[in-house]
């Protein structure tokens, strides 16, 4: 009996010793960092003349700004972006009500300073 295992013994030994390592799996590519910690992202955004995109800023409840825009891009890290804005037309809010209102074919938001 003992002479039965030797051989077999042997042969497993063999069949391990001769097994290559397992495949090693590639990493996975990350999202590039940027220098505030994040991935850069692309966002785009289109209205129709019906229903332009609507940008809203406020602060402690009272609206400050409303930007409506055909069309908008931006692009770069949260934070650090720059932002495109076609057909932009723009008021802003006073506290005592009065308004100011602008229009301009491309307006440009540059978050990156």
């Amino acid at each position: 009996m003992i002479r039965r295992i030797g051989p077999a013994a042997g042969a497993l030994l063999l069949l391990c010793a001769c097994n290559p390592a397992a495949p090693q799996r590639a990493p996975s590519p990350s999202p590039s960092a940027s220098a505030s910690g994040g991935p850069s992202l692309h966002i785009s955004g289109h209205g129709t003349a019906a229903h332009p995109l609507r940008f809203v800023g406020q602060r402690n409840n009272r609206v400050q700004y409303v930007l409506l825009a055909d069309t908008f891009e931006s692009s770069g890290p949260n934070g650090r972006s720059i932002a495109t804005f076609s057909n932009a037309r723009m008021t802003f809010y006073d506290k005592n009500g009065s308004t100011l209102q602008a229009a301009a074919p491309q307006a440009i938001l540059d978050q990156t300073q």
